[in-house]
């Protein structure tokens, strides 16, 4: 696996009350959340998945998906861009599943993200000023104009959350595919 190919996008800690309504988002990154505070959902497929505190939640890159809350949601978030024009995804190459459980030590570790990435975060939470061609193209050049150890440090922390999601439940599409026939 090579490191660049994996760029963090957007990091930060996020805190909303009733105002993360978004409809109908596709992405050509991956999200990955830790919900501090609160409770919010995430529509995929038709099915509503109900974000709480503790836990940890993805959506891979190109899902399409919708966000609600309706009263205090707090959570970290990280949008994770994955190369793939140098070899196999990760992501696209696993059915992972939305939600696994965190812990403290996740907490901490995207406290440190967002302290050592600061200028990572998100202006405005509304896809629409952030989720376009532009946006991407300025955070990849950006990502890959820092400094080697920074993106080394960072992307430590995101294999280790992407591990919880293989850990707890992930298997290669493939053999997913296999077992359904």
């Amino acid at each position: 696996m090579n490191i660049n190919n994996f760029l963090i996008l957007n990091v930060g800690h996020a805190f909303h009350d009733s105002d993360w309504n978004f409809e109908n988002i596709n992405s050509p990154f991956t999200r990955i959340y830790y919900v501090t505070e609160g409770e919010g959902i995430v529509r995929i497929d038709g099915k509503d998945y109900r974000m709480s505190p503790g836990k940890m939640y993805m959506i891979p890159a190109f899902t399409e998906h919708s966000d609600f809350c309706d009263g205090v949601f707090n959570h970290f978030y990280i949008h994770i861009y994955e190369d793939v024009t140098t070899g196999e995804s990760i992501i696209e190459s696993h059915e992972f599943p939305v939600e696994t459980d965190g812990s403290d030590f996740e907490k901490e570790m995207f406290e440190m993200l967002c302290r050592k990435n600061s200028t990572l975060a998100l202006k405005c939470p509304d896809p629409k000023t952030y989720d376009n061609d532009n946006s991407l193209i300025k955070q990849v050049r950006f990502n890959r104009s820092r400094p080697l150890h920074e993106r080394m440090e960072s992307m430590g922390a995101v294999m280790h959350f992407l591990s919880l999601f293989i850990k707890n439940y992930c298997c290669p599409i493939k053999i997913f595919r296999a077992r359904q026939n």
